[in-house]
């Protein structure tokens, strides 16, 4: 009797250790799954994490190609505006109607091809400058003739280097001329130390051939 319960008991405590066993099996598949599952949806979120940074680096890079296209087409703009290349200007030597022993001036030439608002001053050698009288508003096609400099007797070349012109855009309401804009970011009020767009204009002088005689 003894010995039948005690192998009894033997094989119960035997079935419950296979049993505990396999539950054990389980549980680490489980968990093995689990652990499996969880590495995937790391590296998902991984991948999901480095797809965004890469979108975010293609619409930085395209805000930043956008901006530059955006610049380009501003500056395209601005120059499309401008009052045009500098000019190599026509200059003209006059005598003093008043007598030959007294000084000459030399004159400029100059237009341009819209309405500027317009500030120019001589530049001479060694960096002085003067003022021009010139008239505050240019007027598209136009032609305008102002002083440079005058000449005393005896002088053969001139000693103003260059004319600096300022321009910028006219003022509608007071200038009462077509209003226009340049969609650029440089100064717009005239009298700035800056010119919207500005000409360097060299002066040069050739007195004019005396005829010959044969």
């Amino acid at each position: 009797m003894g010995v039948t319960v005690t192998w009894a008991l033997g094989v119960k405590s035997l079935r419950v250790s296979r049993v505990s066993v396999q539950v054990s099996e389980q549980a680490k598949e489980e968990a093995r799954r689990a652990a499996d599952a969880g590495e995937r949806s790391a590296v998902a979120a991984e991948n999901a994490n480095q797809a965004g940074e890469r979108s975010a680096d293609a619409a930085q890079e395209s805000a930043r190609q956008a901006a530059e296209v955006a610049r380009m087409e501003r500056e395209r703009e601005h120059d499309r505006l401008s009052p045009g290349p500098v000019p190599h200007m026509k200059v003209e030597l006059e005598s003093n109607p008043r007598g030959a022993s007294l000084p000459r001036t030399l004159f400029g030439v100059v237009s341009v091809p819209r309405d500027y608002r317009v500030r120019a001053e001589a530049v001479i050698e060694g960096g002085g400058h003067t003022g021009l009288g010139l008239p505050l508003l240019f007027h598209a096609g136009r032609s305008y003739r102002f002083a440079i400099e005058q000449w005393p007797p005896g002088r053969t070349t001139p000693q103003v280097e260059f004319v600096l012109f300022r321009f910028w855009v006219p003022v509608e309401e007071i200038d009462k001329v077509a209003g226009w804009e340049c969609p650029c970011d440089r100064p717009m009020i005239d009298g700035s130390d800056r010119g919207h767009w500005e000409w360097r204009a060299p002066i040069r002088y050739e007195p004019e051939a005396a005829p010959q005689i044969y």
